[in-house]
């Protein structure tokens, strides 16, 4: 099959001087499929390791994917929300122009032209999560 030739040439090779990791749920047994699902399989849902010594088996590595998946669209679907509805409560307050919507989605954007960089500069320079560190 060409897309199993195809994928199969476009593995990396796997690294000589690292030892293997060990699994963290020994349920799962190792199987040398090679299939083209069980490829996109493991692009989609990759084993997850911690440490670099040990690797969660492959339904909890999807259960923690998924759920960072889940939560990412929940809080941009949440975020889109909040800036349709303040956009339909200026319409609402003055519903017989639409300026003040108009003004008020230009402003937004303004903002985050002029601000984005600003901050996107802050984050990259200081470190994350400085209230959490240890002492």
């Amino acid at each position: 099959n060409y897309y199993q030739t195809a994928l199969h040439e476009m593995e990396p090779e796997p690294a000589k001087d690292v030892p293997e990791a060990e699994s963290v749920d020994k349920a799962e047994p190792k199987s040398q499929e090679s299939t083209l699902a069980s490829r996109i399989r493991d692009y989609f849902v990759p084993q997850l390791t911690v440490e670099k010594k040990q690797k969660f088996s492959r339904k909890k590595s999807a259960v923690i994917i998924t759920t960072l998946y889940l939560s990412h669209a929940l809080s941009a679907w949440g975020d889109r929300m909040l800036e349709f509805m303040t956009a339909l409560l200026v319409v609402f307050l003055y519903p017989d122009s639409l300026l003040l919507p108009a003004i008020h989605g230009f402003t937004v954007q303004l903002f985050a032209v002029i601000f984005g960089t600003i901050v996107g500069d802050w984050v990259d320079v200081y470190p994350r999560m400085k209230g959490a560190s240890r002492p």
